[in-house]
Protein backbone atom coordinates (compact mmCIF):
# COMPACT_ATOMS: atom_id res chain seq x y z
CA UNK A 1 0.00 0.00 0.00
CA UNK A 2 1.31 3.46 -0.83
CA UNK A 3 1.56 5.85 -3.76
CA UNK A 4 3.46 6.38 -6.99
CA UNK A 5 4.85 9.76 -8.03
CA UNK A 6 4.99 10.63 -11.74
CA UNK A 7 6.88 13.57 -13.24
CA UNK A 8 7.28 15.18 -16.64
CA UNK A 9 9.60 17.93 -17.76
CA UNK A 10 8.12 20.67 -19.94
CA UNK A 11 5.91 19.13 -22.63
CA UNK A 12 7.47 15.66 -22.32
CA UNK A 13 5.64 12.55 -21.17
CA UNK A 14 5.08 11.41 -17.60
CA UNK A 15 7.52 8.88 -16.17
CA UNK A 16 7.42 7.06 -12.86
CA UNK A 17 9.68 8.96 -10.47
CA UNK A 18 9.27 7.11 -7.19
CA UNK A 19 7.13 4.50 -5.46
CA UNK A 20 6.49 5.14 -1.77
CA UNK A 21 5.19 2.37 0.44
CA UNK A 22 2.96 3.07 3.41
CA UNK A 23 1.30 6.35 4.19
CA UNK A 24 3.55 7.60 6.98
CA UNK A 25 5.50 9.89 4.64
CA UNK A 26 3.12 12.08 2.65
CA UNK A 27 5.71 14.58 1.42
CA UNK A 28 8.41 14.28 -1.21
CA UNK A 29 11.40 16.43 -2.20
CA UNK A 30 12.56 15.98 -5.80
CA UNK A 31 16.32 16.27 -5.45
CA UNK A 32 16.83 15.37 -9.12
CA UNK A 33 15.02 18.46 -10.47
CA UNK A 34 17.28 20.75 -12.47
CA UNK A 35 17.43 24.49 -11.96
CA UNK A 36 15.35 26.59 -14.34
CA UNK A 37 13.28 23.68 -15.70
CA UNK A 38 9.53 23.32 -15.37
CA UNK A 39 8.17 20.05 -13.98
CA UNK A 40 4.67 18.67 -13.62
CA UNK A 41 3.81 16.08 -10.99
CA UNK A 42 0.88 13.78 -10.34
CA UNK A 43 0.39 10.84 -8.01
CA UNK A 44 -1.60 7.64 -7.89
CA UNK A 45 -2.39 5.79 -4.65
CA UNK A 46 -2.61 2.02 -4.44
CA UNK A 47 -3.78 -0.67 -2.06
CA UNK A 48 -2.67 -4.11 -3.14
CA UNK A 49 -3.46 -4.30 -6.87
CA UNK A 50 -6.13 -1.56 -6.74
CA UNK A 51 -5.09 1.88 -8.00
CA UNK A 52 -6.75 5.26 -7.61
CA UNK A 53 -7.24 7.78 -10.38
CA UNK A 54 -4.40 10.25 -10.88
CA UNK A 55 -4.31 13.28 -8.61
CA UNK A 56 -4.59 16.81 -9.93
CA UNK A 57 -1.41 17.96 -11.67
CA UNK A 58 0.93 20.37 -9.89
CA UNK A 59 3.37 22.30 -12.11
CA UNK A 60 6.46 23.95 -10.63
CA UNK A 61 9.55 25.73 -11.91
CA UNK A 62 12.73 25.78 -9.84
CA UNK A 63 13.93 29.38 -9.69
CA UNK A 64 17.11 28.79 -7.75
Amino acid sequence: DGYIIYRKCGSGSYKKLKTETGINNLSYCDKTAEKGKQYSYKIKAYIGKNYSAYSNVKTLKDKY
